[in-house]
């Protein structure tokens, strides 16, 4: 109807504003068209009435939205192009979780899919807690080319006889930026911590906002039915291999992912 209406520049206002979905509504429930408030009756009351159980008949309701499903907006991303999975109502009036970016990776899980997925996993690996024991990265940092160049440019200022003290200033800071930008932090140290959280989570009989905020870092939709949990220690799991009962190597674009 917006298109229809703004093709036939038809007028909403003597100012040339076009029309959208909000003016069209607030027609359509403008009883004023119907001789309400003393204006002069303009259109037909059935007319309204049918108009207004037309819109409704339409409606998605908004279903209220549990608290974990809430926690785990901005937890959820895509395991084939990275972008985040967001939360909409389908067509079909049941909540269900999305690619941001428009992939389609089998079928779009609903709030419970998801949170069956990490309890089952969860349960699993405290059944096989060898699970979380996963390769991660070197910890310190590797010095990069600006590193150095940096280190070089301090050590010329220190020759100086009368250095600048706001340019040493600066050069610090960004060396330092620098380096803790290049910092690879040991994951490992937390699995213990991790282990603990997931035993104590299936003891009190399912995933609660307390788990998901203290021992999962993101989850990936990588296909059809198939999930990958990664927890803050590093760990990155995935449903089918928690099947097999076998730990997953990371590859080098998820394991950058992570640091991120």
């Amino acid at each position: 109807m917006v298109k229809v209406l703004n093709g036939q520049k038809a007028v909403f206002k003597a100012n040339g504003a076009e029309w959208n979905k909000g003016r069209i509504y607030h027609i359509l429930m403008d009883r004023r068209y119907i001789g309400e408030k003393s204006y002069p009756q303009i259109i037909a009351t059935d007319t309204f009435q049918k108009a207004n159980g037309l819109k409704d008949s339409k409606r998605v309701d908004k279903r209220p939205i549990i608290a974990e499903a809430e926690f785990l907006k901005g937890k959820v991303f895509c395991g084939k192009c990275g972008s985040r999975y967001i939360r909409i109502i389908d067509t079909d009036k049941k909540e269900r979780w999305v690619c941001s970016d428009g992939c389609r990776l089998g079928r779009r899980p609903t709030d419970e899919k998801l949170l069956t997925m990490i309890q089952t996993m969860i349960a699993k690996v405290n059944e096989k807690p060898e699970l979380l024991l996963q390769h991660t990265l070197e910890a310190g940092y590797t010095r990069t080319l600006e590193i150095m160049r940096l280190t070089n440019e301090i050590a010329r200022m220190n020759e100086q006889v009368a250095p600048s003290f706001n340019t040493g200033k600066t050069l610090l800071y960004q060396i330092a930026a620098n380096k803790f930008s290049a910092c690879k932090e040991d994951k490992s140290v937390y699995t213990d911590y991790v282990a603990n959280e997931i035993h104590n989570t299936v003891e009190r009989g399912g995933v609660d906002v307390q788990f998901l905020r203290n021992a999962i870092y993101k989850i990936f939709v990588t296909g059809k039915n198939e999930y990958e949990v990664v927890f803050i220690n590093g760990a990155r799991i995935s449903n089918k291999e928690v099947a097999d009962g076998a730990s997953k190597t990371c590859n080098k674009d998820r394991s950058e992912s992570v640091a991120d």
